[in-house]
């Protein structure tokens, strides 16, 4: 066994845990929830109310790689977790609340 060998598995065990805090340590996504009020297939946006703020002009979003649990179509009630980019809000995870409330009624 080489000298080096045991520095490498040392400096390893030491990095694991500063490896684990750096990634926990990260913010967790926003999230905006709303009825969308636009929906562009070509470009891969949608365009959301931000309930919380009814009154401001409604969030655009790229969904093009986000995880989508049902197609939104404008009038939906959607829920998205974003990372906002220089480049716009770039969509994560897109939850139709709609549907789903769709779903549990006629499963009822």
């Amino acid at each position: 066994m080489s000298r080096a060998e045991p520095n490498t598995a040392f400096l390893l065990l030491l990095s694991s845990p500063l490896l684990a805090l750096a990634i926990a340590c990260t913010s967790p996504a926003p999230v905006v929830q709303g009825p969308v009020v636009g929906v562009d297939r070509a470009t891969g946006t949608i365009a959301v109310q931000d309930e919380r703020h009814p009154t401001e002009p409604p969030l655009t979003f790229d969904i093009s790689k986000a995880e989508i649990g049902g197609e939104p179509k404008e009038g939906d009630v959607v829920r998205l977790a974003y990372r906002p980019t220089a480049a716009g809000n770039v969509a994560l995870r897109v939850m139709n609340l709609t549907q789903q409330k769709e779903r549990r009624e006629k499963g009822s």
